[in-house]
């Protein structure tokens, strides 16, 4: 491989791995892997066992992991279903973590969209107001009377300004489409 792609393929690993999805997801996938080996060894020699194969046992992990619990495949030794009791209770912190991950990215992206953060990558000819105060309604207005190419959606304004002086101005005509 050459030093450039490696170095590009090892940033996007990186990139990758650093995603709190994804280091769930691994997480999740870890705790079915184990525990699906661990039930095995400690299932397959016991009597009545119904834990006859890596795959059952595997199988019982997902299962037991996802809370969804068919019944179909249960271990019968003690230790077996201590380590499937650890498996669900797992099971449910993963699932808490990824819905609370994917419930954060959605709230942060309404949020973004809410306040009026845009994308600048793909923003030109526009015009940057930086600062915000009493009077500025009026001097935007000016702005664009007197700029009869320039139309709202050209307008950034990089401000620290109250939710409610943000959202108040936003309600207004002129102003709902500035970023």
């Amino acid at each position: 491989m050459k030093p450039l792609l490696k170095i590009r393929f090892k940033k996007k690993l990186t990139h990758f791995i650093e995603n709190d999805l994804v280091r769930f997801c691994i997480l999740g996938l870890s705790c079915v892997g184990i525990a699906a080996s661990v039930i095995f060894f400690i299932e397959r020699g016991a009597p009545n066992t119904q834990i006859s194969s890596l795959g059952d046992s595997l199988w019982l992990g997902i299962v037991t992991f996802t809370t969804t619990g068919y019944g179909d495949k249960v271990p019968v030794t003690l230790p077996g279903r201590l380590v499937m009791a650890t498996l669900m209770i797992s099971g449910i912190i993963v699932a808490g973590l990824l819905t609370g991950q994917i419930a954060s990215v959605l709230v942060q992206k309404s949020l973004e969209k809410a306040r009026g953060f845009i994308n600048m990558e793909n923003k030109k000819n526009h015009f940057i107001i930086l600062g915000w105060k009493k009077d500025m309604e009026n001097v935007v207005e000016q702005i664009l009377q007197r700029n009869s190419e320039l139309t709202p959606e050209d307008i950034v304004v990089v401000a620290t300004l109250p939710d409610e002086q943000f959202m108040a101005m936003k309600q207004l005509d002129t102003f709902k489409s500035i970023a």
